[in-house]
């Protein structure tokens, strides 16, 4: 049998949490604290659109965007946040604890057919 496995790849997962969470309008970072220095450790697109860049120093990004709406890092509520999303997931795949380390879990048991795997995949 072809193992099967979904790719799942949360490009601002940092941001669109804490956004879920407390929505707001306009160009948005997570920051995060490096020796004495605070970095951008992730952006929403209106940030990106407007020049920001991860890793970016938060007093240079504020510079280029006065109006930056910033909130800090949470590295363990991200992780928190995956690690109930590989919970929910074991509905889909017997293995979804790899998904936390590496964001991808197989789909392949064997009662599973090419089609009801990608019905599955659509739903997600």
């Amino acid at each position: 049998m072809k193992r099967r496995v979904v790719s799942m790849w949360f490009q601002r997962l940092p941001s669109e949490r804490l956004l879920r969470a407390r929505p707001v309008d306009g160009p948005f970072a997570v920051t995060l604290s490096e020796g004495n220095h605070d970095r951008i450790y992730d952006l929403n697109r209106d940030a990106k659109r407007q020049g920001l860049e991860r890793g970016m120093g938060l007093a240079d990004a504020r510079a280029y965007v006065p109006d930056l709406i910033t909130r800090p890092a949470d590295i363990d509520a991200d992780r928190r946040f995956l690690t109930t999303l590989a919970r929910w997931a074991t509905r889909y795949t017997p293995m979804p604890g790899s998904m936390v380390r590496t964001g991808w879990c197989s789909i392949s048991p064997a009662q599973l057919t090419f089609s009801a795997a990608r019905k599955r995949c659509w739903r997600t």
